[in-house]
């Protein structure tokens, strides 16, 4: 059979879509709108099921699911998709041997008059497919900003997520949209796909030539492929199809989102799996996660770099400790001691010699008989350190080298000496 892969929101479906003008619909295999296909099965009651065993499934399905939100979000993605997606079990799947499916798999290699069939498979589902099901493949390839915005628009909602954030299965994980995140993974395990099966014929096609050039397009997809009424097909594209331009949107991936996109372009394969290999990518640091043990929780790269820049994050990590009654004096940090890709990493015994909570002085509370000499409702006062030479220089007997950094809806002055307190008031 023939395949259109690609990236998902990387125009797929609108070559799915010329496909079915330039074939006809019958080779198509696939729904237009498979979603709506889902929902109906999960309504349908199975053969073997009884009575109340549906009932109590639907009672569940009814209480856990928002059915005027689902059917509002099918209808929305109609909208943005109207020519449908034409997808079955392979898209992301990938066409392979699975128990019970070989008469499936065994119709899908019978050629109807020398007719093939033509699957939508795309990139993470390429990855997991059987070479010998595929005759020829039909590659779409689409600039990772406008793959994320595109993914973003069509704001695509299946009925068994309760997630409020738009997401996407890759690997059996979901990816918040509007990142560079999901390209980069599956565009990788295409590659791989593309280094371990040379001979599987491929034409790459890129959507925005697509859109600009349809009849040179389309005419290089008819010699590649030797079949399908493509002449007639370009006449379904519009350049407002076009819609999803890249955006300036902030994320620590782009980067290599980019450079995976333009060796992908060049057909360098084996730069992109090379590429990747590199432990430090931002793709591999972002997700990673570690055990801090001052709190016995895992923790990030980002949470632990707040850890390290931000003295209010330090203070309520501390109190969190403190309220689990953890000794964290005596507890390392390990994303200094093993994590940090920026820094020389520390010995656990001097992470703990020069442990930057117990050093950290820079967010102390003062106590509330000396908030009372301040005028204003505020309870807490911060105190961060200062140089030598400032004029709050010891306020106090535990206060000093501190100035204050922040005091909301007051009107005063800082404590000093002549104030009237004492030294062991202040």
């Amino acid at each position: 059979m023939f395949v259109v892969s690609g990236c998902p929101r990387s125009g797929t479906s609108l070559m799915m879509d010329l496909c079915r003008v330039a074939f006809g619909e019958d080779r198509i295999l696939g729904k237009k709108f498979p979603q709506e296909e889902q929902i109906e099965m999960v309504k349908e009651q199975h053969e073997m099921e009884s009575d109340n065993s549906y009932a109590a499934r639907m009672y569940i399905f009814n209480k856990t699911r928002d059915e005027e939100k689902i059917m509002k979000d099918l209808e929305e993605s109609k909208d943005m998709n109207p020519n449908g997606f034409w997808e079955m079990l392979y898209t992301c799947q990938g066409v392979h041997y699975r128990f019970g499916d070989l008469p499936r798999l065994e119709k899908l290699q019978e050629e109807k008059d020398g007719e093939k069939s033509i699957c939508k498979i795309v990139s993470q589902g390429l990855a997991q497919s059987d070479p010998k099901y595929i005759d020829k493949i039909v590659y779409m390839i689409r600039h990772p900003r406008s793959v994320a915005k595109s993914q973003e628009r069509l704001k695509r909602q299946f009925p068994f997520s309760n997630s409020e954030e738009d997401k996407m299965l890759v690997n059996g994980e979901e990816q918040a949209i509007h990142t560079p995140e999901m390209y980069i993974q599956v565009t990788a395990m295409a590659a791989r796909w593309l280094i371990k099966y040379p001979d599987v014929p491929v034409i790459f096609v890129n959507f925005d030539e697509l859109i600009e050039k349809p009849n040179e397009t389309l005419q290089g997809i008819r010699d590649f492929l030797n079949d399908g009424d493509f002449e007639s097909a370009a006449k379904q594209i519009e350049p407002r199809l076009r819609r999803s331009q890249p955006q300036d949107v902030e994320n620590d991936l782009w980067e290599d989102a980019e450079n995976i996109y333009k060796m992908f372009c060049e057909k360098d394969f084996e730069g992109i799996v090379e590429y990747m290999k590199n432990p430090n990518l931002m793709i591999y640091r972002k997700n990673k996660r570690w055990l801090c043990t001052r709190l016995n929780e895992p923790k990030t790269e980002n949470e632990c770099l707040a850890c390290q820049k931000s003295s209010v994050v330090r203070n309520n990590f501390k109190q969190r400790a403190e309220k689990k009654e953890i000794n964290w004096q005596d507890e390392p940090c390990i994303f200094e001691c093993a994590h940090n890709p920026d820094e020389p990493l520390k010995t656990i015994g001097e992470s703990v010699e020069f442990n930057t909570w117990a050093n950290d002085d820079s967010l102390i509370h003062l106590p509330a008989d000396i908030m009372s000499n301040f005028k204003g409702p505020q309870s807490t006062v911060a105190y961060a350190p200062m140089d030598d030479d400032t004029e709050y220089q010891n306020i106090g007997n535990n206060m000093n080298n501190h100035e204050i950094i922040e005091f909301p809806q007051c009107e005063h002055t800082a404590p000093t000496k002549s104030s009237g307190i004492s030294d062991n008031e202040q």
